[in-house]
């Protein structure tokens, strides 16, 4: 069983009583799915900041940078 996802990447669905209980899929699988959902949740906040007017622009940002790292040279 354990070859057949690992060469196929097909979920074997195990049910109970005719009923979905669980899902096995391979370990490959399951990282893509993990990456994905991480890329999922970082596009979700970026569209919150967005909405929510939490942006900055790019020479904002810049000009921070740079006044933090002339602040560490000052110290």
């Amino acid at each position: 069983m354990l070859l057949t996802i690992n060469n196929t990447h097909r979920p074997i669905v195990i049910t109970q009583n005719g009923e979905a209980k669980g899902v096995f899929i391979d370990t490959e699988s399951y990282q893509k799915m993990n990456d994905a959902i991480g890329i999922i949740k970082i596009v979700s906040q970026a569209e919150n900041d967005i909405k929510n007017k939490g942006i900055n622009s790019n020479c904002k940002v810049f000009k921070n940078v740079e006044a933090k790292i002339r602040a560490k040279k000052n110290n």
